[in-house]
């Protein structure tokens, strides 16, 4: 059978299986490529995170990261406690111990006066003449009417002067001690505000370190989370009984600036009443009808001399030259300022620490250095006005105080202990404060602190060390976490 001529169709039909043959083998060699190089890819990021979880535990742990460094050897000291010292702080004034009023023995006319307040003057030195009036005797008794009368009205206008000056200086005190009491009270509502606002922030840490410690029990935390939190929880009581131990400090100021106004205001009152009282006998007594009698004689022997008892500073003048003096009329103040105490009232809780013969130190504004003092005495019983037991403290001699000045008395009340450490010891890690603590394995490892004041190159750790451990303090910058060190001290 001869065979059939090929036709367009079957030429067609070859070309297309031709074709599709060519189209299959290029598609399947491509499939075959890209197959290879998937494969390839994921072999190559496989290796990438192999490599990168084997470097990231490397590390973060830190005995991988030290199994093959030396060890080190460094200096380290065991942390030491250190007593730090609560104090109450009480106010009080400067008074002299020898403080003298010299009077007149005699009734006459000032004729000299050479002082004046602020004047130094050494014993037995003149402080004013006065002229002994001694009348004939034909006139004798009209002289002793006007000599009655007269003083009678220095006697009470001498009275009158120093109701009004005690006044004074009662009214200067009772202002000074308000304005201590203004004080106290800001400090109390400060320290009221500051306990509050450190009693939220206990109680929000409170909250937080409670979910910590569930998150951490289900290992969805780290133990430096909770150590973090817990850190904070510890500084913030701290902070709370601080608050609290500045209120009971303020409430203290309070009662006494109070007790101090009502003592002064009642002192004040009877000052005023006393003023009242005087001036109305000096008006009575200057109303009253003299003859007058010419004197015959005036004496200048030594009866009509007002000397100086001591060495000291005149502080008061109650007379002028020219004025009539009486019989016993207070003439000049003089006060000995190279012996001087400090007088203080204490509060019943402050007792205890002030006792007879006891050292203490005293600051004064304008005085860069406190003075000390030996406490003299203190009284037995308290100031029915006050509550308070006034104590006398002698002061060393110097010529910086004066006489009403005051000062503040500083009272342990509390020794509580703290630990600090020197400066360099301290390091830093993302910020956070910390030491290089060595363990009984001799592994250094790092430990977050909370620290407090820094004075004379030491830091005070609030939080986060204990006394005994024992911290790094050479080295640092070489040193790793969890290396092995030896110890050169």
């Amino acid at each position: 059978m001869e065979p059939r001529p090929e036709s367009n169709r079957d030429r067609f039909q070859d070309s297309s299986s031709a074709l599709f043959q060519r189209a299959t083998a290029l598609i399947v060699f491509p499939r075959r490529w890209l197959r290879n190089g998937l494969a390839a890819t994921t072999i190559g990021l496989a290796g990438l995170g192999g490599g990168w979880f084997y470097l990231n535990r490397q590390a973060t742990n830190p005995n991988t990261t030290t199994s093959n460094v030396p060890p080190l050897s460094v200096s380290t000291l065991v942390v030491p406690p250190q007593a730090i010292v609560r104090t109450q702080v009480i106010t009080g004034t400067v008074e002299p111990i020898d403080a003298v009023t010299t009077i007149s023995r005699y009734a006459g006319q000032v004729i000299s006066l050479p002082v004046k307040i602020g004047d130094r003057v050494k014993a037995g030195q003149v402080l004013a003449k006065i002229a002994v009036r001694k009348p004939s005797e034909q006139s004798q008794q009209p002289s002793e009417s006007i000599s009655q009368a007269v003083s009678s009205v220095n006697v009470a206008q001498s009275a009158l002067d120093r109701a009004v000056a005690s006044e004074n200086q009662i009214s200067t005190q009772l202002d000074r001690v308000q304005f201590q009491q203004q004080q106290a009270q800001a400090q109390y509502r400060d320290a009221v505000a500051q306990k509050q606002s450190v009693q939220s922030e206990l109680n929000n840490a409170r909250s937080t370190q409670q979910r910590r410690v569930m998150l951490q029990r289900a290992g969805a935390i780290g133990q430096s989370s909770l150590y973090e939190i817990n850190t904070q929880v510890t500084t913030l009581k701290s902070r709370l009984q601080k608050s609290a131990e500045e209120i009971v400090q303020a409430q203290a100021d309070i009662a006494q600036s109070n007790d101090r106004v009502k003592y002064l205001q009642a002192a004040q009152t009877q000052a005023r009443t006393l003023i009242t009282k005087f001036t109305k006998i000096v008006s009575q007594a200057q109303a009253k009808p003299t003859t007058a009698a010419k004197p015959t004689e005036i004496a200048t022997s030594q009866e009509g001399i007002v000397s100086a008892p001591f060495n000291g500073v005149v502080t008061q003048t109650f007379t002028q030259v020219g004025a009539i003096a009486s019989t016993g009329q207070s003439i000049v103040t003089v006060e000995n300022t190279s012996r001087q105490h400090f007088s203080v009232d204490l509060p019943t809780s402050a007792q205890s620490q002030i006792t007879p013969g006891s050292l203490v130190k005293i600051s004064f504004e304008g005085i860069p250095a406190a003075i000390q003092g030996k406490v003299e005495r203190v009284m037995p019983t308290a100031n029915p006005n006050s509550r308070s037991f006034n104590a006398k403290i002698a002061l060393s001699p110097t010529t910086s105080l004066r006489s009403g000045m005051f000062g503040k008395l500083t009272i342990e009340t509390a020794v509580l202990q703290k630990t600090n450490i020197p400066t360099t010891a301290l390091i830093s890690r993302d910020r956070t404060p910390g030491v290089y603590v060595v363990g009984g394995d001799r592994h250094a490892l790092f430990r977050q602190v909370n620290t407090g004041t820094t004075q004379n190159g030491r830091v005070e750790i609030v939080s986060g060390l204990s006394a005994g451990d024992r911290v790094v303090t050479s080295n640092l910058d070489r040193l790793k976490e969890g290396q092995l060190v030896n110890l050169s001290n």
